[in-house]
């Protein structure tokens, strides 16, 4: 098996800038496309407070040290 190329880094002047990117607005889901994003900023912002939300009420259940319902395992990774 052959050794991988030696890595060789370039001088901070002769580093090229990184490319340029351009955020799609458009998308084809099957055979239509779409008119501008799939979601709004709204609507991520929202989603993100929905999943801190569940993160909350995850670490206040685990928080408690008795038994909140009958059966249930004790070991978190059970649960």
């Amino acid at each position: 098996m052959d050794a991988p190329p030696g890595y060789t880094s370039l001088p901070p002047t002769q580093v090229p800038p990184p490319p340029t990117y351009t955020v799609p607005t458009r998308f084809t889901i099957g055979q239509s496309l779409t008119d501008g994003p799939l979601v709004s900023v709204p609507e991520i912002k929202a989603h993100l407070a929905l999943l801190h939300a569940f993160a909350e009420l995850k670490d206040s259940v685990d928080a408690v040290k008795r038994p909140i319902v009958v059966n249930v395992p004790q070991d978190k990774e059970k649960r």
